[in-house]
């Protein structure tokens, strides 16, 4: 018992680390966003705005949950149909997502990727569940399929923990259908194809398992720091090996420094496409759009965090990376380095 409570202690922080990561803020002038934010809760097709009932529609809701074939939540599914955010009224800031799910959702909110974290830890050696991919500890034969074994179980803790919905795990083709769409249930391998995560990772593996545990493995292991001199004249002092180990030192901070700079935007990144549901390459815009809003039953309320899901889809990392620096500024890009910082330091961590 007390192993499990030791390991649901950094749900809560993992869960804020997600949201806040995905978060979306456009660059603006007090609460109003900028001209070039795609900010839309959803693509303005004419389809899609027969279904969403708007505050001139709400009349016609009996034709609408006809013509749909569900029950319609009013309170949740009034949306403006020019997809204004005067709700975002300020930044976001670690703190305040926190602070934003604890008033919102309470203790279920807090711990609501609990299931799939305890999971992992049966699973993968790692302090949690990053966006970056598993290289500690692995060979050149295990961490390919290892990875994609993350990948998958990445994505899914990633979206328990923002969906709107309701997580009932005693239901759990319902919570399938919360997660995942349905493409995602009928094309899992494809899906991850779609997703625009598959290279990244390989990418990020490649850097990191071969160049920078190869840098690591030129300057060594780091010996004594706090050798006495052992009363060695003045000049002698400089040639002392203990500055050898400080150097070594200063080399192992200046690869994580470098690293976070360029890893720091890409957990960002991934973090985003893989809470955003995949419904394939070749389906019609309007298509996808019914189907988002009917796939689980209801349609999908509104986040009160303005997650990313909530916009127009990315369509691959750079495409995320373009308008991540376009609508949002670099700043967002930076979100959480510290745990990438501290994740580069110890590969345990990260």
């Amino acid at each position: 018992m007390l192993d499990v409570f030791v390991l649901a202690l950094p749900i809560p922080v993992i869960g804020t680390v997600v949201r806040y990561r995905a978060t979306y803020y456009p660059k603006s002038k007090h609460g109003q966003s900028s001209s070039n934010a795609s900010i839309a809760l959803l693509p303005a097709t004419p389809l899609v705005m027969d279904i969403v009932p708007t505050a001139k529609t709400v009349k016609s809701l009996p034709d609408i949950e006809a013509n749909v074939g569900v029950k319609v939540d009013i309170a949740s599914t009034i949306v403006d149909r020019e997809g204004n955010a005067n709700a975002i009224s300020e930044a976001p800031n670690f703190l305040g997502v926190f602070k934003k799910v604890w008033k919102s959702e309470g203790f279920e909110g807090l711990f609501k990727g609990i299931f799939p974290g305890l999971c992992f830890s049966l699973f993968f050696v790692r302090g949690y569940v990053s966006p970056a991919p598993i290289t500690f500890l692995q060979s050149t034969y295990t961490i390919l399929p290892l990875n994609l074994l993350y990948l998958i179980f990445m994505i899914t803790t990633y979206r328990f923990i923002t969906t709107p919905h309701k997580i009932r795990y005693s239901a759990p083709r319902e919570t399938l259908r919360h997660i995942f769409s349905e493409y995602e249930r009928q094309h899992p391998f494809w899906s991850l194809h779609y997703s625009g995560l598959l290279l990244p990772f390989v990418v990020l593996i490649c850097l990191d398992f071969f160049l920078v545990q190869w840098l690591y493995s030129l300057i060594g292991n780091v010996g004594p720091l706090l050798n006495h001199f052992d009363g060695e004249e003045w000049w002698k002092v400089f040639n002392h090996p203990v500055w050898k180990e400080w150097a070594k030192v200063c080399a192992y901070w200046l690869i994580a420094i470098v690293s976070t700079i360029f890893l720091a935007p890409a957990d960002v990144i991934i973090t985003r496409l893989a809470i955003q549901p995949v419904h394939g390459n070749s389906e019609p815009t309007e298509e996808r759009d019914v189907e988002k809003l009917l796939d689980a039953g209801v349609i999908v309320p509104t986040s009160y965090l303005h997650l990313t899901t909530e916009q127009k889809h990315y369509l691959s990392f750079l495409d995320c990376f373009y308008r991540i620096v376009e609508e949002e500024g670099w700043g967002v890009l930076y979100r959480v380095w510290f745990l990438t910082f501290l994740g580069c330091l110890v590969p345990y961590i990260r």
